[in-house]
């Protein structure tokens, strides 16, 4: 997840600085579902709707939807927003809002299908959430640059005073080595940088975000390295 280094940002020993904790916020998380396609997979949707309720989740980042076209859908639970492409069920990008959350919705823009952006608003604050599925590292350089033309001017169309979120799958590996970018990286990283983490970290520095799962430790059986 990459957080607005001017709003939000998270110290060592976990906890954040620069935001009024007193009021209740979103809770917000990711989840790479492998389709929700209710043909191929009847149920499925209904299933990681419940597991979020479960651990009360207000808004929801989903890739690999694979859902085509654009549109919305409803569960017991929540409300889903979905971006995918027209004919083909490949990739497809996707949000879902627990009813608090869709009832402070006040805009959302299906880009394509990696890239989907939302806005709410609060009575203490507004908040803009991102969601992305970006091209694996081995992607021809064409393609991952023309994801990261699309997302900068996505971010750069943000409101000036929103609280900016990204949640998703980078497909990247920023490494363990906090003092290649100190200002973004936490101590918590994984792995050893490659050519998707590389680029991920020059969008975060051109927007002044910060890696926020490399500023927080992770236990150890939530952890996997591909």
């Amino acid at each position: 997840m990459l957080l607005h280094a001017g709003v939000i940002k998270p110290v060592e020993d976990g906890n954040i600085n620069g935001v009024d904790m007193d009021f209740e916020c979103f809770r917000i998380g990711y989840w790479n579902v492998r389709t929700v396609n209710q043909e191929t997979q009847p149920g499925k949707l209904n299933s990681v709707m419940r597991t979020l309720d479960k651990f009360r989740i207000d808004i929801a980042g989903l890739s690999e939807t694979r859902l085509t076209g654009f549109g919305t859908l409803n569960s017991e639970t929540y409300h889903i927003l979905y971006s995918g492409l027209e004919t083909r069920k490949e990739a497809g990008v996707g949000m879902a809002l627990r009813s608090r959350a869709k009832k402070c919705l006040v805009d959302w823009e299906p880009i394509n299908e990696r890239i989907l952006r939302a806005r709410f608003v609060t009575s203490q604050a507004k908040l803009t959430v991102i969601v992305v599925y970006a091209p694996t590292n081995d992607t021809v350089d064409q393609t991952k640059d023309d994801f990261y033309r699309v997302l900068s001017n996505v971010v750069a169309k943000a409101h000036r005073h929103d609280i900016v979120t990204l949640c998703g799958d980078f497909n990247a590996k920023v490494g363990s080595d906090a003092s290649y970018a100190p200002a973004i990286l936490g101590r918590h990283g994984l792995g050893e940088i490659n050519d998707n983490g590389v680029r991920l970290i020059d969008f975060c520095a051109t927007h002044e975000l910060i890696v926020g799962a490399s500023w927080f430790p992770h236990k150890q059986i939530y952890l996997k390295i591909a």
